[in-house]
Order: C-alpha cells, then structure tokens, then sequence
C-alpha cells in the first residue's frame, strides 16, 4: 500500500498507524455480456452467499438430516475457524463451500478450473484427497439433477483439508467454483458456475438421509 506519504510524521499526520487495516474499496459489476461478474473477495463471498441462498431454499422443508452451516473465519492464514467449529458440533460429514482459481486463460483444454463449465468436484489438494465415497455421492448427485460440474485438482486447499483431520476423522469434500485473478481486488466468475454450485448445494442437503450417510462413512446402506 502506497498513499505517496514522504515521511513517517505525515503518515501519521493524517491518521495512518502500524497495524491498521485496509479494505480494496471495489464495485460489483456485470461484464457487458451479462454472464459473468467481477468483484472483490470472491474468494470466500461465494461460499456465504451460497450456503444463505441454499438456507432459503430449505427452510420450510422437513429436512433428513440435521443441517448446520456457518462460516469460519481466518481460512486464508492457516484454517483457523474450522478447528472449534468441528470441534464444538461434531459433524458426521463436512462440506466446504469455497472459491478456487481458474486456470483457463491460456485456452488449454488440460488446465483444471475453466468458467462456464459447472461447480467444481474437487479430487486432490495439498491437504486432502478426497473420500472415494463423498466423491461418488457428489457425482452421482449432480448427474440426477443434470447439475453441470467439473473435476478439479488445486494447489491450494480449503477448510476441509482441516476438518477431515479432526474428531477421528470426518468424511470432508469441497463444493466450489473457479474465479480468475482471486486474492486480488477484481476478481471474476461466472453467473453460470455460480448457479450449478447453488443448485448442487441444495440437493446436497436434501440428498442426506441417514443411509446416504452411513454409506459414506463406512459402506453400511442402513
């Protein structure tokens, strides 16, 4: 951050301290064809906006599962959040919602995280690879609901790198979407793979009965 200040005394001068905090002060926008959208800190307002809209969604229905969502903070500098909030409700399973970098700029078709192509399914992270069984339910969801989605491998992880580590264990699986440019002050995504993750969030809920889960934790199908 640089404000052109030439000294110490005129930083302070006009309010500047060591340990203050900045935000990017960025405007929501459309792209001009409408299908995409640029904005700040996608990186993880997708996951709030998503788990809200999905709560809404829900929120008459008699649900099978006991549903609980949140949002962990300090993800970014080390998956702070995730410990104490696995901890305190102790889930049988574990879903981050969470925003990923695309890597379709150079038009390679072998890149992973491409916009306009569906929700993320992620496979493998630095911290996680991911259940078999939580990969398959994840497909087999999507294909019933015609939920367009594509696999994904990061160099990056999320929440449930952490999560699926605690408790002795909770089956974990990321439901994401790619963005270009995250971490920086304008980033894009796609309306399109915004919609699919929102949609496959909401069957995700409804999906969970108790022998869906028993047979992601350990096969059993009662």
């Amino acid at each position: 951050f640089d404000a052109g200040f030439t000294s110490r005394e005129e930083a302070l001068e006009y309010g500047c301290r060591p340990g203050d905090t900045i935000v990017p002060d960025v405007e929501t926008i459309w792209t001009a064809n409408k299908k995409r959208m640029i904005s700040k800190s996608w990186d993880n307002r997708y996951g709030c906006t998503v788990v809200l809209e999905a709560l809404k969604a829900v929120k008459d229905e008699t649900l099978p599962n006991t549903l609980i969502a949140g949002a962990n903070v300090q993800e970014e500098v080390g998956l702070r959040g995730t410990g104490p909030s696995v901890t305190k409700f102790n889930p049988d399973l574990f879903f981050a919602v969470d925003c990923s970098a695309a890597d379709d700029i150079n038009g390679s078709k072998e890149t992973f995280g491409h916009l306009d192509q569906g929700f993320l399914l992620r496979i493998l992270d630095p911290g996680m690879v991911t259940l078999p069984r939580m990969k398959e339910f994840l497909e087999d969801t999507a294909l019933t609901h015609n939920i367009p989605f594509q696999y994904f491998v990061s160099q990056g992880g999320t929440d449930a790198g952490k999560a699926h580590l605690m408790n002795q264990g909770v089956p974990s699986a990321v439901i994401g979407v790619c963005a270009r440019y995250i971490h920086t002050h304008q980033t894009m995504f796609s309306i399109k793979d915004y919609e699919a993750a929102r949609e496959m969030v909401i069957q995700t809920i409804r999906a969970l009965d108790r022998s869906t889960v028993n047979t992601i934790l350990d096969g059993r199908t009662n």
